[in-house]
């Protein structure tokens, strides 16, 4: 199972080069996944040279195990189907909260429709970014 040469990979790779975290398959959970990302910011403030992220982005390793029955199965997890893409804006003790979640938001809609996805997401900061499966894991065509 991998996102290499995906569309969700095109995707995250812009996201990083616009300054933003945007993990794969990272931790087991929501609850663990934003727990160590809070202490990467945090480590990340610590250091008066670095630059803080504009945002957070990722999906989980339970996620992922939905990638692996698409993958392997070629069936949705889901009964919708949707991935789940969880955002964040970035919050420190040192440097308190700055950005926006639906800064975040717009900026991963934008970059999942520029690696040709069709995302869903009404705006609300409080929910997930969703995409099928089947068009997040499609393979990015190369043009010759």
């Amino acid at each position: 199972m991998g996102i290499r040469g995906t569309k969700l990979d095109l995707a995250f790779k812009s996201l990083r080069k616009q300054g933003f975290v945007a993990r794969a398959n990272f931790c087991c959970c929501s609850s663990c996944a934003g727990a160590k990302l809070a202490n990467e910011m945090e480590a990340i403030a610590d250091k008066s040279t670095a630059a803080l992220p504009k945002g957070l982005v990722f999906y989980h390793q339970q996620d992922a195990a939905g990638v692996r029955e698409w993958e392997e199965y070629g069936r949705n997890p889901r009964e919708d189907g949707d991935l789940y893409l969880r955002f964040s804006h970035v919050s420190t003790a040192k440097h308190g909260e700055f950005g926006s979640m639906v800064e975040v938001g717009r900026a991963l809609v934008e970059a999942l429709q520029a690696a040709g996805c069709t995302p869903k997401w009404d705006g609300n900061p409080g929910l997930c970014v969703t995409v099928q499966y089947s068009d997040a894991f499609a393979p990015v065509e190369v043009s010759s």
